[in-house]
């Protein structure tokens, strides 16, 4: 599979809580980097189940999906995606609605690495 389908994969996933899937596309090795000022699950994810807790976290205090705006391949391999978190804090109903970039890299048919990057001021 090719990583703009893995992480389009993902994203599915993540919008409807398929652990089995999300699991399935990460590599054994996967590193998360997600983006330092998110009010829950910033900072460093080794292995694919301390992101799918860094993701459950995230699931726990808001309902949001990543919509996508533009995807763009990398000339290494690698894919930029650009686009925006759209959803609501589930202990106010407060609107989320913030940019954010994600730069994913796979191997061996899965995803390898994200790079994270948010408006965490918007969360």
């Amino acid at each position: 599979m090719d990583v703009e389908t893995l992480v389009l994969r993902l994203y599915a996933a993540l919008g409807t809580g398929d652990e089995e899937t999300l699991l399935a596309v990460l590599h054994p090795n996967f590193v998360g980097h997600f983006a330092e000022g998110m009010p829950v699950g910033a900072g460093r994810a080794d292995g694919p189940g301390a992101a799918r807790d860094h993701w459950w976290e995230i699931g726990a205090a808001y309902s949001a999906r990543p919509i996508v705006e533009e995807i763009v391949p990398c000339l290494d391999g690698r894919l930029l995606v650009r686009g925006r978190y759209r959803g609501k804090r589930r202990s106010d109903g407060r609107t989320l609605d913030a940019a954010f970039l994600h730069l994913w890299t796979a191997s061996d048919g899965r995803l390898t690495e994200l790079h994270q990057l948010t408006d965490t001021a918007r969360w």
